[in-house]
């Protein structure tokens, strides 16, 4: 193995690494308080919105998840008044369905991928570890493993 792909496959480590502790302090902080919805709802809610109707069978292997796993996490959706296999013509259309999550005491939230998700992760380790120890994150002077990181 060359050194190169050897230091690839460590920073691959790190962000793997990093990537899972993001998710940990996400549903940590904002899992039900924030919206009443957990992480795995609001990505459910996400695929739904992108992809359109789908069975529990095909949101679990989309999701990397157990049937039984989604069928938790569609319980409360349908209680909220979201029936997961509604197709919406337009944003608009998707209001209405909303609103009933919302008049059930919830508050549905999406959150983008690609980019999205890369801003989040790089505006929380801004926060946490201050603009000197986040370049350093690029200059090689902060470690991807350091305790402020993960």
């Amino acid at each position: 193995m060359s050194n190169g792909t050897h230091d690839e496959d460590a920073a691959a480590i790190r962000l793997a690494v990093a990537l899972k502790r993001l998710r940990a302090r996400l549903r940590e902080e904002s899992g039900g308080s924030a919206t009443g919805l957990s992480l795995s709802q609001l990505s459910i809610l996400q695929r739904l919105r992108l992809d359109g109707p789908a069975t529990a069978a095909s949101l679990a292997a989309a999701e990397h998840v157990t049937q039984q796993a989604i069928a938790q996490s569609l319980a409360p959706l349908r209680a909220a008044g979201l029936d997961p296999a509604a197709t919406y013509d337009s944003i608009a259309a998707w209001f209405p369905a909303l609103d009933a999550v919302k008049a059930s005491g919830k508050t549905a939230l999406s959150v983008g991928t690609t980019w999205t998700q890369v801003n989040l992760l790089e505006t929380v380790l801004m926060s946490d570890l201050g603009s000197d120890a986040y370049v350093g994150l690029w200059d090689g002077t902060t470690g991807w493993t350091g305790t402020d990181v993960t």
